[in-house]
């Protein structure tokens, strides 16, 4: 627990916002013009200009532009980071002097939590992006920067960071690409982008390297003239531009660990920047990150974001002091988002604490201050996008491009893109299928509508966490035949990213076309992925190509899924994706099933397809995955094709053998023709048969790991050029193609005629709601250590739960991996997570319980739920772990009977507040129809989330209030911003238990509903009211849409 004297408390006052700014009026601005502007600019693709921005715009006419201008980044540094900065520093930070403060909206492409590159190519360019993507549109198309805009302007520009110079804050104003993690891509354009002076770390993106052919760009940047330093000397003595300063393999050093000998320090190189820039008559932009604080907060250590804050707020005081001198210098300082969701609150005593909500980025709004010329444009609440805009209307820069490729961003969001070129002479253009809209496709049309509708409904065991979830297109081809004869493809596509390593989804996509491909199986297939822009990458190939898809997602990374798919030219009628066994717990596997009409528009002929990739590392891993999948094919009735990435050889291998016996390799029979002497020497088989078929790698392809098996049903055409590997540089891998025939299509006698149909659930067709309850080893131990007459029992929860008619699944910490799969395993009713009481999680168990919420997924915790002390959580800090999730902040413990022994519906309406955000959002009260009691009000809290009234009405149906609870077992808490506060502690004569705002027992936040009492254990919920409570939050839950 870290505690600074009670002088500090003090700082933190003016920390909050609570000192006035000056803010400066525009008189040139005519009135209404903001309302227009805002109305004239609306779309779903941008996000509206805010007054503020529109009107500076007009404002900077006339005034004297500046003629300078120095912006300032702190990566991650919030209202709490800013905080945290005065207690380091003993006093107010050096920004708190700057005339101008505003509020600035982070959020990224979508409405989603930025990471930096996102972030920083807002305020680079004025435009959204995906995250990951740097100085780019989500189609890829580069826009130009406001540090390009002064390069072209003769302006002298200048890049410093504490970061790599290739980190994507500073690279997202200098360079174009489409990931952030192309950093020897960024180094290179770096050095070429005329960029006078660059200062930090990341020499290993510029020297040379055995990975990379050609020259390093450090070589690249000596042959442009730059003076380049890699040490402490090199520094001291650089007295030109341009200038290139290394001083760091890849991030310098935290301040606190920085030896002063090897590395200069923030606020050296911000001094060394100004001086060297205005050395010449020129007019200069300087860039300057601190980016150690994101990286402390990641690290949650509080330690060490003193230090970053210090260095940063010493850095800013070189800017001003240079500024004040001039009077020409446009000075601002605002931040790319929060990270850590950094709080402080008084202690009890003399002191503060500060506690870490999260260890990712947040939505938490950022300060920006502003001082030197047109500092009065910044006055206001701004989107990131405005800054740009506003520096430029300042500088008197030519405007920053506005959106021009509008038909890129339709594209992205999933618009039909143009056409391809006609084919050339002698190729056979094929008919493109029509694509139906969305509503019609939801709609459905009879039986097959109401088959697409129920997508991912068939679960093989919805009672365990076995069964996961599947997505499937509602892409409908119209005018197919019955089929007799498939071609069929297997290929791994690396998540799109190609040999060559460029991320090319249209090449697959063209490749499937090329080789008439009906049933493709996809492994290795990213959905909304960051390293994939986000992009569901299954069903942007299925629309490219007119097929059904379905998708089975595997693992939970890097802010998406990836997974396996099947594309099919013919309806997919019901799909489920089997985890397969995991031994070593290496990357999770999966068999993807899928049921796939072949009758065409009046059949009702099923081919089964199983899609899978097996462990790439382990034998006696795969041997498990091949007899798992043996087993699991063996279930299905009718013909069967099993493809993939089996990542074993055709012979010697046990895996295989195993599927040998159920399956015929469909590669064998045509290696009878490869070995005919006569087809060689006539050319009818590639160099690719000669070498066995081999599909990896794609370069030099010496392995085959790749398979296509069928059942003893199915005929494998053995003829020349009915198989083949063709060879691409799409993947990593090569895809590889066989051809098929079902005689009993011919003879229009299926061996089956109907699919597995959808299993469990409540009235009609929809399947039950799922809701899984999450037990670790560590949360019983804690109740073995604090001696409660009550153990860590669930059994009386899971018969609860299953009275309600809900599907169960309990899951422990060895399935975590699962839960975000788990999340969309009913695609019409979400799944809810039940954390009961759930302490002591680990950084890994909170962050799966995010994935699930991200996933889709609906959360109910209570009472104790992710409460770490100050023993249990390294650094000292203590409270939530999920409190970002939950949208409470741990405030204290649950104090002494009688406390805490009923609550009642909330009588205010408020939005959660906190220490540093005071203000208070209300919402108009209506009646609440429940007599005597006063509701939570109608409306909204100002932004996505729940209805306080509807959730209000949903929670206390039936309910006679005060709810009495039949043991007192609370939580002390407060809301958060963005958190409806739904009920509050209430004593025996009706008055507040605790004093606003520490008063708040159940709270909603989006997906989540907060409970502060463990209401779920056996002792609980033998009581009719509390079991009553309890069954309205889990049908509250799982009916919730936002």
């Amino acid at each position: 627990m870290l505690r600074r004297r009670s002088q500090v408390t003090l700082l933190l006052v003016t920390a909050l916002g609570l000192v006035a700014f000056l803010t400066l009026s525009c008189e040139v601005c005519v009135p209404g013009q903001d309302a227009m502007a805002a109305a004239s600019s609306s779309s779903s693709l941008r996000p509206t200009r805010s007054p503020c921005a529109s009107c500076a715009m007009c404002c900077a006419a006339g005034r004297e532009a500046a003629r300078n201008v120095i912006l300032f980044i702190g990566d991650g540094m919030g209202p709490g980071q800013l905080a945290a900065g005065q207690v380091a520093k003993g006093g107010p930070l050096v920004v708190e002097s700057m005339p101008v403060r505003a509020t600035v909206t982070t959020t990224s492409w979508g409405g989603n939590i930025t990471d930096s590159a996102a972030a920083a190519t807002a305020l680079a360019t004025g435009h959204k992006t995906v995250n990951s993507a740097i100085a780019v549109l989500p189609d890829g198309t580069p826009v130009r920067t406001i540090l390009e805009a002064a390069r072209d302007a003769g302006w002298l520009v200048g890049i410093v960071t504490t970061c790599s110079v290739t980190d994507a804050t500073p690279a997202a104003f200098a360079t174009h690409v489409e990931s952030r993690r192309e950093t020897r891509k960024i180094a290179e354009a770096m050095v070429g982008a005329g960029i006078d002076l660059i200062m930090g770390g990341g020499a290993a993106d510029f020297l040379p390297t055995l990975f990379v052919k050609g020259r390093a760009p450090i070589d690249l940047a000596r042959d442009l003239g730059y003076a380049v330093a890699l040490d402490r000397k090199g520094f001291d003595e650089a007295s030109s531009l341009p200038f290139l300063g290394l001083f760091a393999t890849t991030d310098l050093d935290y301040e606190r660990d920085r030896d002063p000998g090897r590395q200069p320090s923030l606020a050296e190189m911000t001094q060394k920047a100004i001086r060297l820039l205005s050395s010449t008559d020129n007019r200069f932009l300087l860039i300057v990150e601190g980016g150690l604080v994101d990286h402390a907060c990641h690290d949650n250590d509080i330690e060490a974001l003193f230090g970053e804050m210090r260095a940063l707020d010493d850095a800013v005081a070189q800017a001003l002091a240079f500024a004040r001198e001039r009077n020409d210098t446009l000075v601002v300082v605002t931040a790319d988002h929060e990270t850590g969701r950094l709080s402080m609150s008084a202690g009890a005593g003399a002191g503060g604490e500060f506690a870490f909500g999260t260890d990712g980025h947040t939505d938490i709004e950022v300060s920006l201050f502003a001082e030197g010329p047109g500092q009065e444009l910044f006055a206001g609440h701004l989107d990131n996008t405005d800054v740009p805009k506003i520096i430029a209307a300042a500088a008197g820069l030519e405007t920053l491009q506005e959106p021009t490729a509008q038909d890129a961003y339709a594209a992205y969001a999933g618009a039909e893109p143009e056409p391809k070129p006609e084919p050339g002479p002698g190729v056979e253009a094929e008919p493109k299928p029509e694509l139906e809209s969305k509503a019609e496709t939801e709609a459905g049309a009879g039986a097959e509508g109401s088959a697409q509708a129920d997508a991912g409904a068939k679960v093989a065991s919805p009672a365990s966490a076995d069964a996961l979830a599947t997505e499937e297109s509602a892409v409908k081809p119209e005018g197919l035949a019955p089929a007799t004869r498939l071609v069929v493809m297997t290929y791994n596509i690396h998540s799109g990213v190609g040999a060559d390593l460029k991320l090319d989804l249209d090449r697959i996509a063209d490749l499937i076309r090329n080789e008439r491909a009906d049933i493709v199986g996809l492994c290795e297939v990213d959905q909304g992925t960051r390293r994939s822009g986000q992009v569901d990458q299954a069903r942007y190939i299925a629309e490219r190509l007119g097929y059904y898809y379905a998708y089975g997602p595997n693992l939970w990374y890097d802010g998406g899924a990836f997974g396996n798919a099947v594309l099919s030219r013919y309806p997919i009628v019901s799909s489920v994706n089997h985890p397969l066994p995991n031994i070593h717990g290496n990357e999770p596997r999966g068999v993807l099933e899928a049921q796939i009409d072949l009758g065409g528009a009046g059949g009702g002929a099923i081919l089964n397809v199983f899609v899978t990739h097996l462990d790439v590392e382990y034998a006696d891993s795969r041997r498990a995955q091949a007899r798992a999948l043996a087993e699991t094919a063996s279930t299905a009735a009718g013909p069967k094709v099993v493809m993939g990435d089996l990542n074993a050889p055709p012979t010697g291998s046990p895996e295989i053998a195993t599927l040998l016996h159920d399956f015929n390799d469909t590669q064998q029979v045509y290696r009878v023709l490869v070995d005919s002497a006569e087809l060689v020497k006539e050319g009818l088989f590639s160099r690719d048969y000669l070498k066995g078929g081999y599909t990896y790698d794609a370069y030099d392809p010496a392995r085959r790991i790749d398979y296509i098996l069928t059942s003893f049903d199915i005929k494998i055409v053995a003829e020349p050029g009915a198989a083949r590997v063709p060879r691409t540089l799409a993947s990593d891998h090569l895809p590889y193609v066989a051809t098929i025939e079902l005689p009993w299509m011919a003879a229009a006698k299926p061996p089956t005629t109907t699919a597995p149909g959808p299993q469990g659930g409540l009235a009609g067709d929809s399947p039950a709601p799922l809701v899984v309850i999450l037990t670790t080893e560590a949360n019983k131990a804690w109740y073995k250590d604090m001696r409660w007459d009550y153990e860590d029992d669930t059994s009386a929860l899971a018969e609860f739960v299953t009275s309600l008619g809900f599907d169960l699944a309990e899951i422990s910490e060895q399935d975590l991996g699962r839960l975000p799969v788990i999340a969309g395993m009913r695609p019409t009713r979400p799944a809810v997570l039940i954390l009961s009481n759930l302490r002591r999680l680990s950084p890994d168990q909170a962050q799966a319980v995010r994935d699930f919420v991200a996933a889709g997924g609906r959360l109910l915790a209570t009472g104790q739920t992710s409460l770490k002390t100050c023993d249990e959580q390294p650094g000292g800090s203590h409270g939530f772990q999920l409190a970002d999730l939950l949208g409470v902040a741990f405030a204290g413990w649950q104090g002494v009977a009688p406390l805490h022994g009923a609550i009642a519906p909330a009588t205010a309406g408020r939005a959660g507040d906190d220490a540093l955000a005071p203000e208070r959002q209300t919402v108009a009260s209506q009646p609440s129809g429940i007599s005597g009691v006063a509701m939570a009000p109608c409306g909204t809290a100002g932004g996505p989330g729940p209805d306080p009234c509807a959730a209000a009405h949903a929670l206390w149906a039936g309910i006679e209030t005060p709810l009495r609870l039949p043991a007192s077992q609370g939580v002390i808490a407060r809301c958060l911003p963005g958190s409806v506060e739904l009920a509050v502690w209430v004593d025996a004569d009706g008055s507040p238990t605790h004093p606003d705002p520490f008063n708040v027992a159940v709270a909603a936040k989006g997906a989540s509903l907060y409970i502060g009492a463990d209401i779920l254990t056996r002792e609980m919920l033998s009581d009719p009211a509390v079991r009553s409570f309890a069954s309205n939050a889990l049908r509250y839950l799982t009916q919730l849409d936002f």
